[in-house]
């Protein structure tokens, strides 16, 4: 479970800062592709998640996490190759259409995170901990721990590589790109073996019944914007 929460996390902030970093490399001049981004993206979260909250408790266990996690590297990698062709062209038209296209295929990819992380943290957690208060506490807070550590640690590691990449927008979003697709491809299969090994680890995520509730909808609206 931890290592789970690292390889996602790590990739989830990783990506949340390269993203609005690389569109000021392509539109060096203007905000506004980062901003139509982030609001179109927290927007689409926000009306979709009360909807995909429903699927937590409707789908099986282990498919419901694969799926997040296909969905979530699949998205996350044909962004990156749309970002590739950005530099390509200097066609504005071409240029918002590939941008329109990296925030129509983003709004999937963040919410297969978001459903993800509750399904762990609110459905798969209790289970593996059976009731046991104090061993829940100490996994939370630790998932917290990583979450919060991700959140800075990878920004900077992208920082710092990007900016060894110097001034060339070509050269920084091509490589910005690549170290995001490479990350993904080689964590994937990780994740989902974690994932596999937590389930058929614990024969009660098989059998345990989940647990309806309305706090579903709550929950699910407060990772929304987080």
């Amino acid at each position: 479970i931890y290592f789970n929460e690292l390889v996602s996390a790590f990739g989830d902030r990783m990506w949340q800062f390269a993203i609005p970093i690389l569109f000021m490399d392509v539109w060096p001049t203007s905000l506004l592709p980062t901003i139509l981004y982030t609001f179109v993206l927290n927007l689409a979260m926000f009306l979709l998640m009360p909807i995909a909250g429903s699927w937590i408790d409707s789908m099986s266990r282990l498919p419901l996490m694969v799926t997040t996690i296909v969905v979530d590297n699949v998205s996350v990698i044909a962004s990156c190759f749309l970002l590739k062709a950005t530099v390509a062209s200097k066609n504005q038209h071409l240029l918002w259409s590939i941008f329109s296209a990296i925030v129509l295929i983003s709004i999937p990819g963040q919410l297969a995170v978001n459903v993800g992380r509750v399904a762990l943290e609110k459905d798969w957690v209790p289970v593996v901990c059976e009731g046991d208060s104090k061993s829940l506490t100490v996994l939370n807070s630790r998932l917290k721990i990583i979450d919060l550590s991700c959140k800075f640690i990878a920004p900077m590691i992208f920082g710092i590589i990007l900016q060894l990449m110097g001034p060339d927008v070509e050269k920084r979003v091509s490589w910005g790109s690549n170290i995001v697709i490479m990350y993904n491809l080689l964590m994937a299969l990780p994740e989902g073996i974690c994932i596999y090994r937590v389930y058929f680890g614990c024969h009660r995520l098989a059998t345990a019944p989940k647990k309806k509730s309305p706090l579903t909808l709550t929950l699910t609206l407060s990772l929304t914007l987080t």
